[in-house]
């Protein structure tokens, strides 16, 4: 296929309410053109974040490279639209600080 039509949050989106999941991602790579998609969806915020995370590391491991690192990625999520890598460090250190709040809290 050769058309590089992005695949849109919707996609995600559906594929989460149809069967009963709260987080989606989509990752596809198209050879001829060397785009590769991410398509996140969560039906919340806070699986919002791990959709976006995940996306994150499936682009990571497909490219051999970071977010920030891949102009070939087209980026569709349901959030961080237009974010550069000051609002993504501010979102990952928000999300590091929950997740060591929640560690914390059931060790108590």
């Amino acid at each position: 296929m050769t058309d590089g039509k992005p695949i849109p949050v919707e996609a995600a989106a559906e594929i989460g309410r149809t069967y009963g999941k709260n987080a989606v991602v989509i990752v596809a790579y198209e050879p001829s053109t060397g785009l590769t998609h991410c398509a996140t969806w969560g039906d919340g915020p806070e699986t919002r974040v791990v959709a976006a995370r995940a996306g994150d590391e499936c682009v990571r491991l497909m490219t051999g490279a970071g977010r920030e690192e891949t102009p070939g990625t087209q980026w569709y999520e349901d959030f961080r639209q237009g974010w550069d890598s000051r609002h993504q460090k501010a979102f990952d250190d928000a999300v590091n600080a929950e997740v060591e709040r929640r560690a914390q809290e059931a060790s108590a």
